[in-house]
């Protein structure tokens, strides 16, 4: 899933895409320069970072980020909600690691 931050950026929107992906793999937030948010469990890290306007930390498995227990979580969902609003369309950094 992927979310349009031009056209269809909404809190369910956030809720959807955390609950898009389970929380058995590590994961990272990551905008393309186009403007669509979207997880990644193939390229974490540094991988695949060209094509990107900016990318957050990894989310480490297990760690309660991801699935739809995480995006019943309104305190999480509205934090990742001011980040992706905050870094797009003017990003703090490549690369975000305070939200």
């Amino acid at each position: 899933m992927r979310i349009d931050l031009k056209n269809n950026f909404t809190i369910d929107s956030v809720k959807e895409l955390i609950a898009s992906q389970d929380d058995t793999c590590n994961a990272q937030l990551r905008i393309s320069k186009d403007g669509f948010a979207f997880l990644s469990t193939d390229q974490i890290g540094g991988q695949g970072i060209e094509d990107l306007h900016c990318r957050f930390e990894t989310w480490a498995a297990e760690g309660g980020w991801m699935g739809i227990e995480a995006s019943r979580d309104e305190r999480w969902v509205r934090r990742i909600h001011k980040a992706l609003e905050a870094n797009w369309p003017n990003r703090s950094s490549a690369y975000v690691a305070s939200y």
